[in-house]
């Protein structure tokens, strides 16, 4: 589906740096690729296919296992106000940046030509919101 959408010779050699970069062997791997693909792309190519409902799936899930780490976690288990305090300070825009800086996803996001050339792929909200899509396509 999406191989066929994006077809280049190093597309197999992107695929396997993001997975000895993430040291996780994906049950679908377009999945993955899937994950990557900038909103910017699929409108220059017109192609119908980019990351925003993994991100969507993504940004769940890490609602939900912070939630669960949270609630079993005396400390912070307060109350449900305190959870949601607890959770939104983890589960936010700069610190999705920094996970997303630590395994160099800038590197492996899939951006236009344009988007490219004016760095996009180093902005805040778009590498948080590709490492909700990479979550987003591991679950």
């Amino acid at each position: 589906m999406v191989t066929s959408k994006i077809c280049n010779n190093s597309l197999e050699a992107h695929k396997e740096n993001i997975i000895n970069t993430l040291g996780y062997e994906f049950k679908d791997e377009s999945f993955l690729l899937l994950s990557l693909i900038h909103s910017s792309y699929r409108r220059e190519n017109q192609v119908n296919i980019d990351n925003e409902k993994l991100e969507f799936i993504g940004d769940a899930v890490l609602d939900l296992i912070v939630s669960n780490f949270l609630f079993k976690n005396t400390e912070y288990s307060k109350n449900e106000g305190d959870l949601t305090v607890f959770r939104s300070k983890i589960v936010k825009e700069e610190s999705l940046y920094k996970f997303a800086k630590k395994i160099n996803l800038s590197d492996f996001i899939i951006v236009s030509a344009s988007g490219r050339y004016m760095k996009i792929e180093e902005n805040v909200s778009v590498l948080a919101d590709s490492f909700e899509a990479l979550v987003g396509a591991i679950y």
